[in-house]
């Protein structure tokens, strides 16, 4: 029966536990212990699951009328009455639509409110409307190239700039010498916060904030912009001559300063 002779057999024989009577009898008590607690379990489970369900039965009655009126209107056969609880359970779990017509299971009652196609199509519409107004006064509070594009205030009072158009402008001159690759943080993102910094004077923990970056990185996006704009902006500025600057001088600084200017390299 055993082939005692291979090298993998091992015997059997005195290698368990030695079972007395009384350890054995303890050890049938210990099994049928545990199969009660488990049987206590799944009812209570089953129980709770109960509770939850007439919970969610209240609260439909409770927050919509429709369901109300159903409920007190239309008597359930048992056919309805699995169909309702087929579409609870499918609230539940949206993932798994059951296959069924609420129309169809449902026995028709005068008191039943019906919805008609074309008033969910104007529910749908509406919802579309609601949303995109929701989205565009959220977009009008961000600071993104859209707010920026019909509002030349907001760009007069950021940037100091005349109007959009001047923006977009400098935009162009700079961005080929703005390099986005390490930062995810866009050309015109990097030029608003310069030009608001020295603009409004803006602390950088605030710049920060506002563009959800760190306060380093407004700091480094900081000095390298101001090189690019003094690099391609400098031919930009006009410094009057000598005797421009003393025909255009106020009359107090004639009196100190007639003949000194400043000196511009």
């Amino acid at each position: 029966m055993y082939e005692r002779s291979n090298p993998d057999w091992a015997p059997t024989l005195l290698l368990g536990e030695d079972l007395t009577p009384s350890k054995s009898l303890k050890k049938e008590k210990k099994i049928e212990t545990n199969k009660k607690r488990y049987q206590r379990k799944l009812d209570r489970d089953e129980v709770r699951e109960k509770q939850h369900v007439a919970r969610a039965l209240i609260e439909l009655q409770s927050e919509s009328p429709e369901i109300h009126e159903i409920f007190t209107a239309v008597p359930l056969t048992s056919d309805s009455h699995e169909a309702f609880t087929a579409l609870l359970l499918a609230s539940e779990s949206p993932s798994k639509p059951p296959n069924i017509s609420v129309e169809s299971e449902l026995p028709e009652s005068p008191s039943t409110p019906r919805v008609t196609q074309s008033q969910v199509d104007s529910e749908i519409q509406r919802l579309i409307s609601e949303n995109m107004q929701r989205k565009a006064e959220l977009q009008a509070h961000q600071l993104s190239k859209e707010s920026f594009e019909h509002d030349n205030e907001k760009v007069k009072y950021y940037t100091g700039l005349p109007n959009f158009r001047v923006l977009m402008i400098v935009l162009n001159i700079v961005t080929p010498f703005i390099c986005t690759k390490n930062i995810g943080f866009g050309t015109f993102e990097r030029l608003l916060m310069t030009l608001m910094r020295l603009k409004l004077n803006m602390p950088v923990q605030d710049l920060a904030y506002r563009f959800g970056v760190s306060m380093s990185t407004v700091s480094r996006i900081f000095l390298v912009m101001i090189h690019i704009l003094y690099i391609q902006l400098t031919h930009l500025i006009y410094w009057p001559e000598r005797e421009e600057l003393q025909k255009t001088m106020p009359i107090e600084f004639r009196t100190h300063f007639s003949k000194k200017n400043c000196c511009h390299n």
